[in-house]
């Protein structure tokens, strides 16, 4: 395994909940927090939140504002155009997850996950108007948390439906057909309506936290990652004509696994030689960890663990949110640094991954000699 080195943490006032970096100023990245005044029973309790942004260059930290959004902040805070946008509610529900349609779709729609089970799709050009369908994740009919989303990342074709993930409480992994009504030929608008479409409760053994659309393969199967409560990491495929989930490789990571986001793919998917992909894990009370998901050329599919960090001064460690700044020079996995949290202890760490390789390098042309003081 890859060993990991801290290169700072530090403090905040809040307790940090999610990062995002600028994907225009990729030496920019916005902490969302959250602080819980009282209990979760108790009728006057207080949530507040707030984001912090932070510059990293070379791997210094530097504060270079924050304010308060008086709602608490769980998944990434989002990007249009390079600006960030906070998205809250005025009620006691609250937005638990939220995805962008990808960047080469006609237009940037918005779909939201929300404590009271619902989902909600909008366009950004016209958020006063959204769509929502009440209760998608329950339990014997009754609401529970919806915890990720996520729209499937190929470009349908045109009259086509778009597809969307959503993942909860229930257990439940809920692929949805979101029918594209054209307005004027602009795209995709706020009058699109949408229909539960597939149902699979038999692939997670507790709540699904996390949802990454890989790609739809030659065969038309498309192919997911997940994350859950029950402490696994799924590689799924998504087969017609049931549109069943069926599981291709799992790994237990020790505890449940709250985020997953795509460090790098493959330049060709669908390489009969085989392929991988490299992952971020947000992994709550055992840190982080960064994953190999990777096929074989007989389409066989595993992950490994190639490295992991936890805060060395931990006492209480949560780990809810993670990111990452590619190098200058490389898109490799030593020239990356990351960022992640410790939640309760409201903690703040910038780490690397180190080349093991050039460290035995460095033993052998540099041994420390018996009785060297230097």
């Amino acid at each position: 395994m890859l060993q990991t080195k801290l290169l700072e943490s530090i403090t905040l006032e809040r307790q940090p909940s999610c990062i995002a970096f600028s994907p225009v100023q990729p030496d920019i990245f916005i902490v969302g927090t959250y602080e819980l005044y009282g209990s979760e029973s108790d009728e006057k309790t207080t949530r507040d939140g707030g984001l912090i942004v932070f510059r990293l260059q070379h791997g210094i930290l530097y504060v270079m504002n924050a304010f308060s959004t008086d709602a608490q902040s769980r998944q990434s805070p989002i990007t249009i155009s390079g600006e960030a946008v906070v998205v809250t509610t005025e009620s006691e529900v609250s937005i638990t997850s939220l995805d962008f349609t990808p960047s080469d779709w006609e237009a940037s729609v918005i779909a939201v996950t929300m404590s009271n089970g619902s989902i909600a799709v909008w366009d950004t050009a016209t958020p006063d108007k959204i769509s929502t369908l009440p209760a998608v994740h329950n339990i014997m009919s009754n609401p529970t948390q919806a915890w990720a989303v996520a729209w499937f990342t190929q470009k349908p074709k045109p009259g086509l439906s778009h597809f969307l993930y959503t993942g909860g409480d229930d257990s439940a992994l809920c692929r949805h057909a979101v029918n594209d009504v054209l307005d004027g030929g602009k795209g995709f608008c706020s009058t699109s309506s949408y229909t539960e479409f597939q149902r699979d409760v038999k692939a997670h053994d507790a709540g699904v936290t996390a949802i990454v659309p890989l790609w739809k393969d030659k065969k038309k199967r498309e192919v997911l990652l997940t994350g859950s409560y029950d402490e696994f990491v799924r590689v799924l495929y998504i087969t017609a004509p049931t549109k069943s989930a069926r599981i291709e490789a799992s790994r237990r990571l020790y505890d449940g696994v709250w985020q997953l986001k795509l460090l790098e793919r493959p330049p060709d998917p669908d390489d009969p030689a085989g392929i991988s992909f490299l992952v971020l894990a947000s992994c709550m009370r055992v840190g982080c960890k960064i994953l190999k998901v990777h096929r074989n050329s007989e389409d066989e599919w595993g992950i490994e663990v190639l490295a992991e960090f936890v805060d060395p001064g931990r006492v209480r460690p949560l780990s809810y949110a993670s990111g990452f700044q590619v190098g200058s020079s490389s898109p490799d996995l030593q020239d990356m640094t990351f960022v992640s949290t410790s939640f309760y202890e409201k903690k703040l760490c910038i780490w690397k991954v180190e080349d093991e390789e050039a460290e035995e390098r460095g033993r052998r042309e540099h041994p420390i000699l018996v009785g060297d003081s230097g």
